[in-house]
């Protein structure tokens, strides 16, 4: 909800930030700024109705790229889960091409992405329609984005992150 709060960490140390889940199911991202250099990590937990766990993730810091790549699978129980974050004072244009895994551009679509600002959506939603398919996203934006990737097994429920990688192939039209 656009909260914003300051945490103190002694030279060395560490802090733990959590969260009890309550209130609506919403999305949201994070940034941090810093004046010495410091490592950051997530872990997204799920848990059901009866607080018993079900899965979790961990999910490390986030470059800002304007240009990159990640894999993605999509079958009838998988699918992978892009979020982009724009922390930027500008909107960027960005530039989505699905590849199979052959390097074949098998969609292409384009968003824009309001200034510090996220958006969150799975490749289906992406893509509506997208068949069986393993391969690549190659992504291009106006402006520096941080990103991640994170495949969805729906069941049973696990989740995992996966790597975002610098540059972002063109493809090929077949």
């Amino acid at each position: 909800s656009g909260g914003r709060f300051e945490v103190q960490i002694p030279r060395n140390g560490s802090r733990f930030i959590s969260s009890d889940g309550s209130g609506s199911l919403a999305t949201g991202s994070a940034s941090i700024a810093s004046d010495v250099p410091l490592g950051a990590a997530a872990i997204l937990s799920v848990f059901d109705t009866q607080g018993r766990f079900q899965t979790e993730a961990g999910i490390g810091n986030s470059p800002l790229l304007t240009a990159f790549t990640l894999p993605v699978e999509v079958n009838g129980n998988l699918d992978t889960g892009v979020a982009l974050f724009n922390p930027g004072s500008t909107p960027a244009s960005i530039g989505v091409r699905l590849l199979d895994a052959g390097g074949n551009v098998v969609n292409t679509t384009s968003l824009l992405l309001a200034a510090r600002s996220h958006i969150a959506p799975f490749v289906t939603q992406l893509f509506p329609g997208t068949p069986n398919l393993r391969g690549t996203l190659a992504v291009n934006a106006s402006a520096a984005v941080a990103a991640l990737a994170l495949r969805q097994n729906a069941n049973p429920l696990f989740y995992t992150t996966l790597p975002v990688t610098a540059g972002s192939a063109r493809g090929r039209t077949p």
